[in-house]
């Protein structure tokens, strides 16, 4: 129980983390290719939720392929 207690924060600041990660990187993306491409891309709700979708279906189907490899 006392290893329990103890690794309570980490765990918490550990998550913590990695929800500001997924929050903040699809605006991360927006200003690197605004700034690569000078292409003037507006910070909203709407381009937010764009990225988080490119993100998902261009990675997804990365990840989807590394698994089917690796079932061989």
């Amino acid at each position: 129980m006392k290893f329990i207690k103890a690794s309570m924060p980490i765990m918490i600041i550990l998550i913590l983390f990695l929800i500001g990660i997924v929050v903040i990187s699809p605006f991360i993306t927006i200003w690197s290719l605004n700034t690569l491409f000078a292409l003037d891309i507006e910070y909203t709700i709407w381009t937010w939720l764009a990225m988080v979708w490119l993100s998902m279906v261009t990675f997804g189907g990365i990840i989807s392929v590394i698994r089917k490899r690796d079932d061989k």
